[in-house]
């Protein structure tokens, strides 16, 4: 379930991820090289974070790539996070956490593990971070460990990056690096110099003359006969409006060339193209691309029949439009952009609706099931993507509601909220497009988005949306269902945090009376919502009842959890701070001791509900008259306050989680 680092990590026996063969036939860029390195070796702190910056094609992840291998041996780790996806690169830092020694369970937040790991390599030297095509510095900056102790390197359109990394813009390649290139790559004579006027032509950017070599190789093309095709095709393109006179687009002619070759030799590899230009580009699974064979159109389903994908797989990968590892395709984000961009609308809506079907049959968030968590998530940013092109074609909006609605509940569930509100607000968007403002789907979507609006503080508009689901799913269901009574107790939290104590027992009492008709007296579900009951008979006066319930949901909780769950963690603390209340300050500590053994165990030294068990632990020593014992509790709050301030806000002690949702 959590992650113990170990208490002094060592340095790590060469750890490498960087899902890139090396290009053999990179060439050039020694300035490049040869000022990233000095930069980072150098005293000043500013150089320990470098940005690699320019348009797209420009070869920043080459550089990059090339970097990581060529000084390979001056590192003891060297990590690739996908910066484009906040979701993959989560998962990408998450093994990390494994790397360097951390345990890391599916029920492992994304916070913890930044929390982590930043401190294990804090504490270390020699490591390299590539963040690949990060979109903008405070997608990244929460990943960046505290101490400078190592590198980082970053690839980014975006130029401006402040104090956070030095820029370093990254231009087209010299006329004479393209001319070798296309020499070294194609291994042809060359008497008329024709390689000058192709490098011309394709701008000297290294994705166009990428595609041109492959083109010109597998093809036998000379280069007078390349720049002849060229100049067709671009002209045909132009009859037809595609692009405009004065302004080629060499990169897209490029890759136009090698687009129709594929289709031409192999129509099934073409069609796997279309459909991967729906996902995510980097890391799609090939188990799940032969397992969707028969969801996906023809040819490609046939060709995929029996598991098989190799044959598929390599007319693209002959042409550089993929890349492939044993167990996962790539496709350059702007090859994807490319294809969809050369679709007409019915096929853009053909594959966006294999896309969504797909990955839909493939993969479902379960909350219940953390074992099956890993495998959701790394299919999450594919499920993200083909959610997002369906719904711009107006295609399959009924699976892309749920493809959104799985998104969200996983990211809230990771504590992702500021993403799991975007994803979520989609899916209320669509749910209601697709079955309008009074069907249960709609319920579900609004009570989703009330859970994650309500941990941002905005109980308002939180309270509006548990409303409408309870509405809803009381009209569809009845008084008596356990939907309705899953929405009551959520919107009994929202009503409780806004201290409308009266209505927040109400619900509470609601759900709980419905879940022991359903389930029992003694069922896990009635320990939560107990929990939450007692808070609010606390809040409201009522400490002796709130005690009978504390002590009721304690009981269960222990009857059902493992001993170091974090629901009984929560019993304990709520229940400590009554026992404060009533001057039970022995009972209180008892209580905050045991909770926090528990929560430590679940989440490492350094989480939020590690600060909240100590703060109030220190409180109570100091009115038992304590003060050097609290004094030393008090000290131990500062170190973990220390670490989780620098990435999330401050929080105060009632605002550091005492309930318990339902999903």
């Amino acid at each position: 379930m959590a992650m113990h680092p170990s208490s002094t990590p060592t340095a790590p026996e060469r750890l490498w991820e960087v899902p890139y063969n090396r290009n053999p036939f990179f060439t050039g860029r020694e300035s490049y090289l040869a000022d990233l390195r000095k930069r980072f070796i150098a005293d000043e702190l500013t150089g320990k974070h470098q940005t690699l910056s320019g348009l797209g094609g420009i070869g920043k992840t080459q550089l990059a790539i090339e970097y990581a291998y060529r000084y390979r041996e001056h590192y003891t780790l060297v990590w690739w996070l996908p910066a484009e996806d906040l979701t993959a690169m989560g998962l990408s830092f998450a093994r990390l956490a494994r790397a360097v020694g951390l345990k890391v369970g599916p029920e492992t937040s994304l916070d913890e593990v930044r929390h982590r790991v930043r401190r294990v390599l804090g504490q270390l030297s020699d490591w390299l971070l590539i963040f690949d095509n990060a979109v903008k510095p405070a997608d990244i900056e929460n990943y960046l460990p505290l101490q400078r102790s190592g590198h980082v390197l970053i690839t980014s359109q975006t130029s401006d990056w402040g104090n956070l990394a030095t820029t370093v813009p990254v231009r087209p390649m010299e006329r004479r690096e393209s001319v070798e290139f296309l020499h070294k790559r194609i291994k042809r004579d060359d008497p008329s110099g024709l390689a000058h006027k192709v490098a011309a032509t394709l701008g000297d950017l290294p994705l166009a003359l990428e595609q041109a070599a492959v083109v010109m190789q597998e093809t036998n093309t000379t280069y007078d006969g390349y720049l002849r095709r060229f100049e067709t095709h671009w002209a045909e393109l132009l009859q037809k409006g595609m692009v405009q006179a004065d302004h080629p687009d060499s990169l897209a002619m490029s890759l136009e060339l090698s687009f129709r070759q594929v289709e031409e030799d192999a129509p099934a590899s073409a069609s796997l193209i279309y459909l991967c230009s729906f996902f995510a580009s980097e890391g799609i699974p090939i188990s799940f691309l032969t397992s969707s064979s028969e969801l996906l159109p023809q040819p490609l389903g046939t060709a995929l029949n029996g598991g098989v994908i190799d044959h598929v797989v390599e007319p693209l990968a002959r042409y550089s439009l993929v890349e492939t590892t044993h167990e996962t395709v790539a496709v350059h984000r702007l090859v994807s952009a490319l294809v969809r961009r050369r679709l007409n609308k019915d096929e853009q809506a053909k594959w966006a609706q294999a896309a969504a079907d797909a990955i839909a049959a493939a993969y479902r968030y379960n909350s219940d099931e953390p074992s099956t968590w890993p495998a959701y998530a790394a299919a999450m940013p594919h499920a993200l993507a083909a959610a997002y092109h369906a719904e711009q074609l107006n295609v399959a909006l009924d699976v892309t509601a749920d493809l959104y609605s799985n998104a969200g509940r996983y990211l809230l569930k990771q504590g992702r909220l500021p993403e799991a509100r975007q994803v979520l607000e989609r899916a209320i968007d669509v749910t209601r497009r697709v079955y309008g403002n009074s069907h249960p789907r709609t319920s579900d979507a609004a009570n989703n988005l009330g859970r994650v609006m309500q941990r941002q503080g905005e109980l308002q508009a939180a309270g509006e949306y548990f409303a409408l689901s309870l509405a809803i799913d009381q009209r569809v269901y009845g008084q008596d269902d356990v939907r309705v009574a899953t929405v009551a107790n959520n919107y009994g939290m929202c009503l409780l945090n806004g201290k409308d104590y009266g209505a927040a027992r109400h619900h509470f009492e609601w759900a709980m009376n419905v879940f022991e008709a359903q389930y029992g007296s003694d069922h896990a579900k009635l320990a939560p919502v107990l929990n939450n009951l007692g808070c609010a008979l606390r809040d409201s006066g009522e400490g002796e009842v709130a005690r009978d319930t504390f002590a009721r949901a304690l009981t269960i909780a222990e009857a059902n959890y493992p001993a170091n769950h974090p629901t009984i963690a929560s019993i304990l603390y709520n229940s400590a701070m009554l026992m404060r209340n009533l001057d039970d300050l022995a009972g209180a500590e008892q209580h905050l001791r045991r909770a926090m053994t528990i929560d430590e165990t679940a989440f490492g030294p350094a989480h939020p509900d590690v600060l909240r068990d100590t703060m109030a632990l220190s409180k109570v020593l100091m009115e038992q008259g304590r003060r050097d014992e609290s004094a030393e509790v008090a000290a131990r709050v500062k170190e973990i306050a220390k670490e989780l301030h620098s990435s999330s806000p401050a929080r105060s002690e009632a605002d550091l989680g005492t309930l318990a949702a339902s999903d």
